[in-house]
């Protein structure tokens, strides 16, 4: 609900900053909203690097077939077109978010759990009638605790692995590795 007028009660502590939050998700510059992502996502930049290294990511010049960074997927259900972290097509729709839940506060932890769930949500429920889709989280967790209840929700819409654990992320990148490797066949 969109309230133009002076705020006489509200679910938020600052109307200000929400209004603002909706007009550059909703009617910002579509590019300016991918260079702000690009910049708050830690983890993203994190994970490329790692793709780059391991010759996961798409390379055209050098034929490599890979994941996509930041690509737009549209929901066959919704109609909604997402900004999906990572994607890799092949017979099947590889779809990849990262969970950024370090150095945040339990507000913005909470935000980007949802928001990945509800993603991967439209998008298996609107196209695995195209094809198969599977929908992989990674996430960050912070040091001082184990946030369970994240993990249980990003759990039911997709596989999770835990970045900041080194026997998760090698599962990980193995995983990703034999998906990719195995398109070559």
């Amino acid at each position: 609900k969109f309230q133009f007028t002076e705020p006489r009660g509200c679910l938020t502590d600052n109307p200000d900053k929400e209004l603002v939050y909706f007009f550059n998700t909703f009617v910002g510059d579509e590019y300016t909203k991918i260079k702000e992502v690009a910049k708050q996502t830690r983890l993203k930049t994190e994970v490329r690097k790692l793709f780059k290294k391991n010759k996961l990511l798409d390379n055209p010049k050098q034929g490599i077939k890979g994941f996509i960074s930041d690509h737009k997927v549209k929901g066959r259900r919704s109609q909604v077109e997402y900004l999906v972290d990572f994607v890799f097509e092949n017979g099947s729709l590889y779809l990849l978010e990262t969970v950024e839940l370090r150095k945040k506060d339990e507000r913005a932890r909470r935000l980007e759990t949802y928001e990945t769930a509800l993603k991967f949500d439209d998008l298996t429920h609107g196209l695995s009638s195209q094809c198969g889709v599977e929908t992989y989280s990674l996430v960050a967790l912070p040091d001082e605790e184990q946030p369970d209840n994240y993990i249980k929700i990003l759990k039911s819409y997709s596989e999770v692995f835990i970045y900041t654990q080194e026997h998760e992320k090698n599962k990980f990148f193995s995983l990703l590795g034999n998906i990719v490797s195995s398109s070559l066949l």
